[in-house]
This record gives C-alpha cells, structure tokens and sequence, in this order.
C-alpha cells in the first residue's frame, strides 16, 4: 500500500459517509446529525428499538441509555411471561382493563 490508499478498516461506504446518524463511543448511542440530538439504538428480543434521549449532552445521554436499557429489557420479560403463560398477578394488575363492547 501506499500513504495514499486508506486500509480496509480506515475506508468508509458511501452509506457511512452520507448518514444522518453520527456514531458515539458508547454501544447503543447514536446522534442526530441535524439536531445533535441522542438517541438510543438497541435491539430487544430481535426488535430494533430506537428512542429520543431528549438531550444534546453526552453525560446525560449515557445516565439515560442505561435506564432505557434496563425498562425496554424488563418490558420485554414481562410480554414474553405472558405469552408463556407465566404471568403473577403484580403483572396481571399493570395490565390495562378491557374496554366495554
């Protein structure tokens, strides 16, 4: 190679360069490039799941994705007892009644 051809890992796809998202050092973390707004990008039970972070600092950004990881992973167990038909009544009781016909 010469000082002139980039490596494998240093080139970037044309999709990479012309993206509106903006990658941070944190899994799971992403920004918008327009806003410079973060976002959470994680994948749940093979679910991708994007969410706002509602802020333009990294340090929040980051005190926030935890806790959105922790809920979106505890709201999935929850689904999943139910459908395995393993649900307790704490459950049972956060579920939202049923309208009237």
């Amino acid at each position: 190679m010469t000082a002139f051809d980039p490596s494998p890992d240093q080139a970037q796809s044309p999709e990479e360069k012309d993206s509106p998202w903006e990658a941070s050092s944190v899994a799971n973390l992403v920004r918008w490039k327009a806003s410079k707004v973060y976002f959470a990008r994680l994948k749940v039970n093979g679910k991708l799941i994007r969410k706002s972070l509602k802020t333009k600092l990294f340090s929040v950004a980051k005190n926030r994705l935890a806790d959105l990881v922790k809920d979106e992973r505890n709201r999935s167990e929850e689904g999943e007892r139910m459908v395995n038909g393993k649900m307790v009544f704490s459950d049972a009781s956060r579920m939202p009644s049923p309208s009237p016909p």
